[in-house]
């Protein structure tokens, strides 16, 4: 079978004794060698959901994905704790940042970025994303970018069992607004995309099921070539 563990060995050769029983309760005792002994790190996969690029605005906070993935077969469950490096400017605030990832399986984590009102349309920060696993302390990183826009007010108007009415107020860009596009992550692999003309302001979201969660981002778009997003 496997054992998982973690352990510091000594410098001169040495022999592992594995004692237990056997499927009829009998007891066994078996001496290996070091060099038949194998100890594997753990190693884990982290990607962004949604946007390759995070949208802050200033003086709010924004949602911001991630899967993190656990690669090996097994046997046990993994407990990691994540972290986030941030710069000066932008603050983060988790909801758990500590989660059991269970062999081969992939599990999202959720965090906020919080933008100080120093912060100026268009500046880009890059920040790193660090998931440790709490029994070897070994750490994997992934690098992404925030980038601030000016917000755009928007708001679920109206719900229903089966509906979301949003509406939103057209932010002040310079130039004049030519489109709006609406981004809806139904979190079951769904990802559409719906754009609007500048005289659109709300939407009606339909064939919904009581208690489905949906993610919603929205882009405004100027004759100017600027733009707002949430």
């Amino acid at each position: 079978g496997i054992l998982s563990g973690s352990v510091i060995l000594p410098s001169t050769p040495l022999q592992y004794q594995l004692r237990g029983y056997d499927i009829e309760g009998n007891p066994f005792s078996h001496l290996v060698s070091d060099f038949l002994i194998t100890f594997e790190y753990p190693d884990f996969q982290i990607s962004l959901i949604g946007s390759p690029m995070v949208v802050v605005n200033p003086g709010k906070q924004s949602l911001v994905r991630m899967f993190i993935q656990n690669t090996k077969e097994g046997p046990k469950n993994l407990v990691v704790s994540a972290t986030v490096t941030t710069t000066v400017g932008i603050d983060v605030e988790f909801v758990d940042n500590v989660v059991s990832l269970i062999p081969q399986t992939e599990v999202e984590l959720s965090f906020y970025l919080i933008a100080n009102n120093s912060v100026i349309e268009g500046q880009m920060f890059n920040l790193s994303f660090v998931v440790t696993d709490e029994c070897t302390n070994v750490s994997t990183y992934m690098s992404f970018q925030a980038i601030v826009k000016t917000p755009i007010e928007f708001n679920v108007a109206d719900k229903t069992s089966n509906s979301l009415l949003f509406e939103w107020i057209p932010p002040n860009i310079p130039g004049n607004i030519t489109s709006y596009t609406l981004s809806l992550d139904f979190v079951n692999g769904t990802i559409t995309t719906i754009v609007f003309d500048e005289s659109t302001i709300s939407y009606l979201l339909e064939g919904l099921v009581p208690y489905q969660l949906v993610y919603v981002g929205i882009i405004a778009q100027s004759d100017s070539n600027k733009t707002a997003a949430n």
